[in-house]
């Protein structure tokens, strides 16, 4: 699970092709990982499109499809 510190948004075209992206920053924390101390940090990315409504502070659990690009968030409303 991660939990959602900033939510970015990103539009553009690209060797011409048009992106539409929202680009999350979280935290999460390492499980068995017995050197980490606090919190890890990732950039999660996925298309707006497929983006539910979220908000800071909320966490979420990415579903992937087979190439690595997240389809799907399930969401959990705020600690």
């Amino acid at each position: 699970m991660y939990t959602i510190i900033g939510i970015e948004k990103r539009e553009g075209v690209y060797e011409g092709n048009a992106y539409n992206n929202t680009i999350l920053h979280t935290t999460y924390t390492k499980v068995n990982a017995g050197n980490t101390i606090g919190l890890c940090v990732a950039t999660l990315k996925i298309k707006t499109a497929n983006c539910p409504v979220i908000a800071l502070g909320d966490c979420v659990d990415p579903l992937y499809d087979k190439y690595g690009n997240i389809v799907h968030l399930n969401v959990s409303s705020k600690k």
